[in-house]
């Protein structure tokens, strides 16, 4: 399956590539005449750890490259089809390490993640050496290879695509038991606010009125002392509006003996008085809310209308 592997400025390695042929394929040679490179090359193409350290000294950067093949349907389509990868022939992984310690992985030339090509790299190389485990004795791997014997594609595609819309479902399934929680807890807290509501007993126009009334306190020095002002110019005065009038009055009514015209003007003097006597105590004594409740005014009313405005 591995066709060729390229390496660049890797360790002692300036550029090498090397082919290999069907069948078994030996490298032999010498302690240190670069065997364990070659393959711990292999596995950086196949998304192992990078480091800087490997670079070749005086270069900014390595890069190895690894080419695989397979006849019929390769092992890595599924792979690729989970990735979002168009189909190829080929299979190339090329793995670019910088000066920096970065790197990069591309597979196909698409940028792709390194825990993406370690579970692709299970199924296309298998690295181990004395007392390690082989691949063989993993499970997935016997189930694999026990489907590629069988010749069970089409099932194992058919079971591939029930599984996917179980899945699909079962994420369906959540959004709506989600929404459903939703929905409760949305009905807890209107009814909530609706009891709070109907505690409040809140009445037509009321939230007008105590802004009115707010401002009223708010401004209590002011009123009380344009209400005595205005109390005193009507009644307290010399020559306040009010005992004018009362002169006026006393003086039609012995003119309406002897002149009845002037009835209408003295019922007409009679309502002004009237109206200025229910002044008097709107302007002499305690200011009234608007609504017309004159409680006392201070600030322990204030801060009542304030609670019962946030209400």
């Amino acid at each position: 399956m591995l066709h060729e592997i390229h390496v660049q400025n890797y360790a002692v390695i300036d550029s090498l590539k090397v082919e290999f042929a069907p069948g078994l394929n030996l490298l032999s040679g010498e302690t240190g005449s670069g065997k364990s490179i070659l393959v711990d090359a292999l596995g950086l193409a196949l998304g192992g750890r990078a480091s800087a350290e490997v670079i070749r000294s005086g270069q900014e950067r390595a890069q190895v490259t690894a080419v695989f093949r397979a006849e019929g349907r390769p092992p890595w389509s599924t792979w690729l089809e989970e990735c979002g990868l168009a189909q190829e022939e080929e299979l190339i992984l090329r793995r670019e390490i910088l000066a920096s310690g970065k790197s990069r992985m591309l597979v196909n030339d698409q940028p792709v993640t390194l825990a993406a090509v370690k579970w692709l790299a299970a199924l296309l190389v298998e690295m181990h050496g004395q007392n390690e485990h082989v691949a063989l004795f993993a499970r997935d791997a016997q189930l694999d290879l026990l489907d590629q014997f069988a010749g069970v594609d089409e099932e194992l595609q058919r079971v591939r695509d029930l599984h996917t819309r179980r899945r699909e479902l079962e994420s369906e399934f959540d959004s709506l038991s989600q929404n459903e929680q939703e929905r409760l807890r949305t009905i807890d807290l209107l009814s909530f606010q609706v009891q709070e509501l109907e505690h409040a007993k809140i009445e037509p126009g009321e939230d007008a009125r105590l802004e009115d009334e707010k401002r009223v306190l708010a401004n209590l020095e002011r009123v009380r002392t344009a209400a005595a002002g205005a109390f005193s110019e009507l009644y307290e005065e010399e020559g306040a509006s009010c005992s004018r009038l009362a002169a006026a009055m006393r003086q039609l009514e012995e003119l309406r003996r002897y002149e009845s015209a002037v009835e209408p003007v003295l019922e007409s003097l009679a309502r002004r008085c009237r109206f200025f006597a229910g002044l008097s105590g709107k302007a002499g004594g305690q200011p009234a809310t608007p609504g017309g409740d004159r409680r006392p005014a201070g600030p322990a009313r204030s801060t009542e209308a304030q609670i019962r405005a946030d209400a």
